[in-house]
């Protein structure tokens, strides 16, 4: 008998990131709330945050960071809402662990850049995490500034730390 007939789903969950499968063991999804209003531009929130465990350590090859061993991901699901012709990047960003690791978000996700005023654009950055277990915090920094060059009013640097709770 095989699985599909006997009602069993043996089906292994993936997350894949940069074109690769990773296999999960566990995940956990969080939902901080949060959202920045100090920018001229606009707003950045961020809703949820989902931790994912992988099934074993990975070798992984980041285009910013080197090669290193994994234990899993962190996806991070923005939603920005602009009031002026922005540029933001989030998928650029730098993303720092309360456990002391520091990660650039590398994988193929580009959702962001060029917003034209009163869009809102939702999306998620993948980041990998080292040591998982000892993640409580992530601090997130990225830059945004306006599509015209000489308005410098809408520049600005994200620099904000979210708890896992």
């Amino acid at each position: 008998m095989d699985d599909k007939s006997s009602g069993k789903n043996n089906a292994k969950k993936t997350l894949t990131v940069s074109y690769k499968n990773y296999e999960i063991s566990s995940e956990k999804t969080f939902k901080p709330n949060y959202t920045n209003n100090s920018w001229a531009g606009g707003s950045v929130s961020v809703d949820s945050i989902t931790l994912y465990k992988t099934a074993k350590a990975y070798n992984y090859d980041s285009a910013n960071d080197g090669k290193f061993t994994i234990q899993g991901f962190m996806q991070i699901h923005y939603v920005i809402k602009t009031k002026a012709d922005v540029s933001v990047y989030p998928t650029q960003g730098t993303y720092i662990y309360s456990n002391g690791e520091q990660h650039g978000a590398d994988s193929t996700e580009s959702w962001d850049g060029d917003i034209s005023k009163n869009v809102t654009k939702q999306g998620t950055v993948t980041v990998p995490v080292e040591k998982i277990s000892s993640v409580n915090s992530v601090r997130v920094k990225f830059d945004a500034s306006g599509q015209d060059f000489s308005d410098d009013s809408l520049d600005h640097d994200f620099d904000f730390t979210i708890t896992l709770s």
